[in-house]
């Protein structure tokens, strides 16, 4: 695997950002109710993730998309920023019938 070194100007992380942002305000809209425990708010990240990373296969062995893969990026962010914005809020459980489950 080669490597290279890779440090964002200020302007293409804004650039970035703004995407983010987007994504996360059109997510809300579509869907304005969120998990209220971290377990399953979590694999909201990890399907968008899983989304990813079939992008990325795609776009490696089958010269796919780079557009569709950075799409998919954008929203595993977006849902990312999502928990963070929510992260306080949740709660270990206090059932111990549930956590042992």
């Amino acid at each position: 695997m080669k490597q290279v070194q890779s440090i964002p100007t200020e302007q293409e992380l804004e650039v970035q950002f703004a995407f983010i942002e987007d994504e996360v305000m059109e997510a809300c809209k579509k869907f304005p109710w969120w998990p209220t425990d971290i377990l399953h708010s979590d694999q909201v990240i990890n399907e968008e993730k899983g989304e990813a990373t079939r992008a990325a296969l795609k776009f490696f062995y089958e010269k796919g998309n780079i557009q569709d893969y950075k799409d998919e990026l954008v929203q595993t962010a977006a849902m990312c920023l999502r928990q963070l914005v929510y992260l306080e809020q949740y709660q270990p459980t206090q059932d111990k019938e549930q956590a042992n489950a």
